[in-house]
C-alpha cells in the first residue's frame, strides 16, 4: 500500500514537471526589437538561395546583421517580420525563405516556430 502511494506521488510530480516546464521557446517572443528595415541587406542572399545563380552565396553583410541578433528565436521573429513586411521581396513560402536564410547564416529556426 505504501509503495502504491509512493508510485502515485512520483507519477503526479513527474506529470507536473512535464506540464509546467515544457513550453515552446518560440511562444516567448512575438515581436522584433530590431529595425527590420535593416534586413534589406539580405535581399541578394535570399534571391541567390532561391534562384541559385552564381557560385558563392553573398552572405555579407546579411549574415553579419542576422548574427547580430542575440538568439535564434529573435532572429527568426525579426526575419519573419521582414519577410511579411516585404522588406526582403515577396515569397510565397515564408517558412522556406526563413529557413534558407537563417541556415545560411548559422542560425536555426526554433522547433515549432511558424512564420505566418
Amino acid at each position: 500500500m505504501a509503495s502504491s502511494k509512493s508510485s502515485i506521488a512520483t507519477l503526479f510530480l513527474a506529470f507536473n514537471l512535464l506540464l509546467f516546464v515544457s513550453s515552446p521557446a518560440a511562444a516567448v517572443l512575438d515581436t522584433c526589437s530590431y529595425d527590420v528595415a535593416n534586413l534589406n541587406v539580405c535581399v541578394d542572399l535570399l534571391n541567390f538561395l532561391y534562384v541559385g545563380v552564381g557560385t558563392k552565396p553573398p552572405t555579407q553583410p546579411c549574415c553579419t546583421v542576422v548574427c547580430g541578433v542575440a538568439t535564434d528565436v529573435e532572429a527568426a521573429v525579426c526575419v519573419c517580420a521582414a519577410l511579411k513586411a516585404g522588406v526582403l521581396g515577396i515569397y510565397a513560402n515564408l517558412n522556406l525563405a526563413l529557413e534558407l536564410l537563417l541556415t545560411q547564416c548559422g542560425k536555426h529556426v526554433p522547433l515549432g516556430y511558424v512564420c505566418a
